[in-house]
């Protein structure tokens, strides 16, 4: 953890309960973890629910992959993500957070083509309270590369850490660029 003690979503409730204008901004900046931070067995504090590519010009169906298990991130690893090459897509994530706030939540995305770097993203997704419904995070638009050399395949890696130190998910997949999407 960064910094000193590291005050809870109840904890940081409790205190001043007497200011209600002090109470209005916590609701505000809090959202629904202001009414009380949803009770869940699962200790993890972000579950990535899915991880995919969408395809925002619709030239191909979104491919979308739940993540929520170590068995289903094993399965990921094991289904290489095929794409046309030159294609625009976007990453795309559902996550839930729960029990505390996860500060400044990071999308970490490395692609290697035979042990060389070719991509790699760090993009700050932000800062989250905990709540029951999902959020979703959708990366800038960008393309497939395009070419003869450019066709493969790719070993990827993603994390998503937190501005804490803490790495919520990590996992590898393999990414398949292919002449066309048939091939």
């Amino acid at each position: 953890m960064s910094g000193g003690h590291h005050e809870s979503i109840n904890e940081i409730l409790q205190k001043d309960t007497e200011d209600e204008s002090l109470r209005k901004y916590k609701e505000q900046l809090l959202g629904a973890a202001a009414k009380g931070v949803p009770k869940t067995d699962d200790p993890r504090r972000v579950v990535v629910e899915t991880f995919g590519l969408k395809f925002p010009d619709g030239e191909h169906p979104d491919i979308i992959r739940e993540v929520d298990t170590p068995e289903k991130v094993t399965k990921l690893e094991n289904e290489p993500i095929n794409i046309k090459e030159g294609v625009k897509y976007q990453f795309v994530v559902t996550y839930r957070v729960q029990h505390d706030i996860v500060p400044a939540l990071h999308f970490v995305n490395t692609i290697k083509k035979t042990m060389v770097t070719v991509d790699q993203q760090n993009t700050m997704m932000g800062s989250y309270a905990p709540r029951v419904e999902p959020y979703t995070y959708k990366s800038q638009p960008q393309y497939a590369p395009s070419g003869m050399l450019a066709r493969g395949s790719f070993k990827a890696n993603t994390k998503f850490v937190d501005d804490d130190g803490n790495t919520h998910l990590e996992m590898n997949y393999n990414l398949v660029i292919k002449k066309d999407w048939t091939d």
